[in-house]
């Protein structure tokens, strides 16, 4: 049997040996001469001739099969051009159109047979239409490739392939099919002479317009409704010759009532306008602003406004194309004229929605280009200026500013800020001529006007700082005097409601100062240093250097501003701390406060501002906190613990974007603090002298900004788990809240970033030593003085003494345990260490000890993922992605068997269910919306616990639910309970329920209640409509019991409680529908 007979039996049962036979046809017979192409095609001679077209198709296809196994360069020109008329002969017959599309794509297809090929389409499918879809797409794939590699010989065919093609496209639906239908159309408008053919061509393309096509869902091919929109208005767009039938088809649609088709026809209008020449758009321009205008005037949707204002803008571009300055006569000046005589006549009234529009267009075709802002500010400022001169009131006088404020910023994209290196275009003479007139009605308004007038005077604020911002505009003695007027409303004008116009004014100074800065230099520093007090006494009775150093902050990002500023407080901070200011650390906090956040804003600064700063605040600072201490003398504020912390953060910036040098230098002081002579016991880094407090929080700062491949002694494996272990001496005898909390964070970036996962079974051993610290009983732990015997010596000589002269308390000891097994693991988690499973599963054996390790641990888990400002990834500290998953998936199981094995022991299951809703916030929602089925009735039972942290976490977890998941609830069969859990949440006393314990009631805190009755108010919108209807049948159900219980609520002393009440009542009795007045009346 011949392979051919081999392939056709094979074809329809088994394609891939079908392929391997007619590749073997090719590889072992054709490729190695053993036969020849003419021989392989008369051995289809029986097939192809048979009057059975799926046989006839089946052959071809063996012979298509067969080509596209063999090498590109196989076949000879003469041979692609036998086969080519081969195919096109049997066009109609499966395979050949995948013959033709292998045959055009080698580098012997010929434009002749480019030209076959497409005869041979147009003459044999005409009838198309009446195809399956996928054989129209395989007909017009083979045409839009020929369009690619064979443009200019289908192009020399003429008007014989340009109307057959517009033929053979008529009347196709198929988003696919259309997308290659409109491309190949595009080319022939763009590129071929179709002036015997314009509304053939139009009606081929316009009668899909407006396209209302909506993807299936889970479409394969993805192809949108915008896509093709896009394809359609490329077309309509694509030639000016379209223009006398596109243009009055356009401006017919724009009389629909859909939004859709009106934004579809402005975006074909948009489009035009760009490709469009000038000539022919002047034909249309007066008739589409007399048909646009309204869109804009009598908006009903803000998105269409837009358009249209893109729209009108496109065609100013459009007009102005070839236009020389000299704008009159031209189609510009006659499209522009008539759009500023209804503008203006609009702005006679100007406190109308009207005049607002017409500010709108106004502004927005002045940033067309220089030509129309030039013709729109002759044509309209004199007026404006008339205008406001009359206008007799503020809120008049208002709304033209707001208008003069649009075409300010019209200036400034079409002439540039005094940022700009060069100016675009020279400012006019008419308009530098209205300059001091704008100057002074700004000023005016802003100066001039009462302080209760407070959205006039931010207004004319903003105004003056456009004005400022145009290159080229105003003077330098002008702008001198706009940045006082700002200066005087940050520093002498009296609060008045919310301070919005001193926030204005602080913005618009640091705007300024990013464009000119010399103003600020010269007269906005020097006036807001001066408003500083000169020491602490002075800063207690003028408490508003807040606001100055805030307004300093703002101004001060660019370099020059901001050197100034940090050299400045720097100096006055000296001062501060030369007068042994201990008891007054507000002033020092502030100023400190005020260079961390400049130095955070200000991102990226220069290596050579870097070292200067390290040198003068991490080398200088840090020393002047140790230096009283070591010397015994007076104490600075910078010895207070909040300004610690502020120093800490301020060194740990620095340090961070330091260069190497300066890295490595802070890395060997990160517990000597750059004190060289320290003295010190056996050697250790810390000790408790009196200076342990300022070492420990300042190294935490330190150690926190080294990157994890930092070298140096303190960073060998070894010696950072012997460092570690120190620290976690010193932390289990700790009470001080702040020092903990500082020694645990450095026990976390030792761990997470400076121990190798070699060095990992270190850490594992100290974690085993604390979990059989923490599960020994009393006896074996050392004893040690009650609570209630506190020693009567002084915090400080305690300090100083030997670490264990007073041993810790057994409940603080072991606390302290707890919390140092809580951020081993999670420092160990956030690196996804080998052992981390491991480690999740002990910490959740802790809610089976006995009290009271259950209940501490059980709090603790809400530390477990959540990070501080000192763990960040700023500082280098390690999370990966998957972290919160791992986390989740680990414990969940966990949680819910321990919830169901507790059943007969509710101490066990509130400690279990409080653990959960510890957890939850930390879960990001896409993890935890696959296990709500499991969730939902962990969630409801913890509601009823007596604690207002679980049941805060819990209620804002079921929003979540609530919101992104409803039907997880109605499925459940959990819609009853989750209610009247809700509505017990929102009380407040006893009285309003009778199965709640009245612990439970108590801990129903305003943010309790406020969270249930949100939940509340979101039931009906949501769970109303899920399961099919289930959700409204269940909650039409208890909607009177729920409508009676949110009465109660409206006694909540509290007003948002209250008011939140109201909201939730109402979304009941509105989202019922029936039913309601029976249910009411109930």
């Amino acid at each position: 049997m011949s392979n051919v007979a081999d392939y056709l039996l094979a074809v329809d049962n088994d394609k891939s040996n079908a392929q391997s036979i007619a590749e073997d046809t090719a590889r072992t017979e054709l490729e190695n001469r053993e036969t020849t192409l003419i021989e392989t095609v008369e051995s289809l001679r029986e097939y192809i001739n048979d009057d059975d077209t799926k046989l006839r198709g089946r052959a071809v296809s063996y012979l298509t099969t067969v080509l596209n196994a063999l090498p590109s360069n196989f076949l000879s020109r003469q041979q692609i051009q036998v086969l080519c008329q081969f195919y096109c002969d049997r066009i109609e017959d499966g395979g050949a159109l995948d013959g033709l599309t292998y045959l055009q794509g080698l580098n012997r297809f010929t434009t002749d047979m480019a030209q076959m090929t497409a005869r041979a389409i147009l003459e044999h499918f005409q009838d198309l239409q009446m195809r399956a879809q996928s054989g129209r797409y395989r007909v017009l794939q083979l045409l839009n490739e020929l369009f690619q590699s064979y443009r200019k010989a289908l192009k020399l065919m003429g008007d014989e392939f340009l109307v057959g093609a517009t033929d053979l496209f008529g009347g196709e639906k198929d988003p696919r099919n259309l997308m290659l239908m409109f491309s190949i159309l595009r080319v022939m408008m763009v590129e071929w002479d179709i002036s015997n053919h314009i509304e053939r061509l139009f009606d081929s393309v316009y009668t899909y317009f407006p396209i209302t096509f909506r993807p299936p869902p889970n479409d394969p091919y993805g192809i949108s409704a915008q896509d093709l929109k896009d394809r359609l208005q490329d077309c309509l767009s694509s030639t000016p010759l379209l223009a006398p039938y596109v243009m009055p088809n356009l401006l017919d649609k724009l009389d629909s009532t859909s939004p859709v088709v009106k934004k579809d026809v402005l975006r074909a209008l948009t489009a035009c306008a760009a490709v469009y020449d000038t000539r022919t758009m002047a034909q249309y321009s007066i008739s589409l602003w007399d048909s646009l205008k309204f869109e804009v005037l009598n908006a009903q949707e803000p998105d269409l406004a837009e358009e249209t204002k893109s729209t009108l803008k496109a065609i100013a571009l459009c007009l102005s194309r070839g236009q020389s300055t000299n704008l009159d006569p031209s189609s510009l000046s006659a499209y522009l004229r008539a759009i500023s005589k209804e503008c203006n006549e609009h702005l006679q009234e100007p406190t109308q929605r009207q005049a607002k529009a017409s500010g709108e267009i106004l502004g927005s075709l002045c940033t067309a280009n220089s030509l129309s802002f030039t013709f729109l500010m002759k044509a309209t400022l004199p007026f404006l200026f008339t205008s406001y001169q009359d206008a007799g009131t503020i809120p008049r006088q208002r709304s033209l500013l707001e208008v003069f404020n649009q075409l300010w910023d019209a200036g400034i994209e079409v002439l540039g800020t005094r940022k700009t290196h060069e100016l675009k275009v020279p400012v006019d003479d008419l308009v530098d001529k209205f300059r001091e007139q704008a100057l002074s009605i700004y000023s005016q308004a802003l100066m001039g006007t009462v302080k209760e007038e407070v959205s006039f005077r931010c207004t004319a604020a903003r105004g003056l700082l456009k004005l400022s911002m145009i290159r080229g505009l105003m003077q330098e003695d002008e702008i001198g005097l706009i940045v006082q007027h700002f200066d005087e409303i940050v520093l002498k004008e009296e609060t008045y409601g919310n301070d919005e116009l001193k926030r204005v004014a602080i913005e618009s100074l640091a705007e300024l100062s990013k464009h000119q800065t010399q103003p600020i230099m010269d007269i906005t520093f020097p006036a807001f240093i001066a408003q500083l007090p000169q020491d602490d006494s002075e800063a207690e009775i003028k408490t508003d250097y807040e606001t100055t150093l805030d307004a300093l902050a703002e101004i001060s990002i660019e370099k020059e501003p901001f050197n100034t500023l940090i050299r400045r407080l720097l100096n006055k901070l000296d001062v501060l701390l030369s007068t042994n200011n201990f008891e007054h650390p507000a002033y020092t906090q502030a100023i400190l406060s005020t260079i961390l956040f400049v130095l955070s804003q200000r991102g990226h600064v220069d290596d050579i501002e870097l070292v200067a700063l390290f040198d003068r605040v991490v080398f200088g600072l840090t020393r002047k906190v140790l230096a009283p201490r070591m010397a015994e003398g007076s104490l600075t504020a910078l010895n207070a613990e909040p300004i610690l912390d502020v120093l800490g953060q301020l060194c740990n910036v620095i340090v961070r974007q330091a260069p190497l040098e300066k890295k490595l230098q802070a890395s060997t002081n990160i517990y000597n603090l750059f004190v060289p002579d320290r003295p010190s016991v056996d050697n250790e880094l810390i000790v408790r002298d009196n200076v342990y407090t300022e070492t420990v929080i300042l190294s935490t700062w330190f150690l926190a900004a080294m990157p994890r491949d930092m070298e140096g002694q303190l960073f060998q494996s070894l010696e950072v788990c012997r460092t570690v272990q120190k620290l976690s001496d010193l932390l289990l005898g700790e009470e001080n809240a702040t020092i903990r909390t500082m020694l645990l964070r450095q026990v976390a970036l030792y761990v997470n970033k400076h121990i190798a996962v070699s060095e990992l079974t270190n850490v594992m051993v100290m974690v085993d030593r604390l979990y059989d610290s923490i599960q020994s009983s009393p006896q074996q732990l050392p004893s040690v003085p009650s609570e209630s015997e506190p020693s009567s010596r002084p915090r400080d000589t305690v300090r100083a003494s030997s670490p264990f002269n007073v041993l810790p308390t057994i409940a603080l000891r072991r606390t302290n345990t707890l919390r140092l097994i809580f951020t081993l693991t999670s420092a160990l988690t956030h690196r996804l260490a080998p052992q981390t499973t491991t480690l999740l599963t002990r910490l959740a054996s802790l809610l089976s000890l006995p009290r009271p390790i259950p209940s501490h641990a059980a709090q603790g888990f809400s530390t477990l993922l959540s990070l501080s400002p000192v763990l960040t990834p700023k500082n280098h500290y390690l999370r990966r992605p998957l972290v919160p998953q791992r986390v989740f998936t680990t414990l969940l199981p966990i949680l819910s068997t321990g919830i169901r094995n507790s059943t007969n022991n509710t101490e066990q299951k509130a400690h279990y269910l409080t653990t959960l809703t510890s957890l939850l916030p930390t879960i990001p929602s896409e993890v935890l919306l696959p296990e709500l089925p499991t969730l939902t009735p962990l969630l409801l039972q913890s509601l009823d616990l007596p604690s207002s942290d679980v049941k805060t976490a819990a209620l804002e977890t079921l929003s979540a639910v609530i919101s992104s998941s409803p039907a997880t609830i109605v499925d459940s069969g959990h819609v009853s309970s989750l209610v009247h859990r809700l509505l017990a949440c929102s009380s407040i006393s006893a009285s309003s329920t009778k199965t709640m314990n009245p612990l439970t009631l108590s801990s129903n805190t305003p943010r309790v209640r406020l969270a249930a009755l949100k939940c509340l108010a979101a039931i009906p919108g949501s769970l109303g409509r899920a399961g099919e209807g289930k959700g409204e049948r269940e909650l039409i159900m208890i909607k009177a019991t729920v409508v009676k219980g949110l009465v109660k609520v409206l006694d909540d002393p509290r007003r948002e409680v209250r008011r939140e009440g109201v909201k939730g009542r109402g979304a009941w009795l509105r989202g019922m529908g029936e039913g309601d007045e029976g249910e009411e009346s109930e």
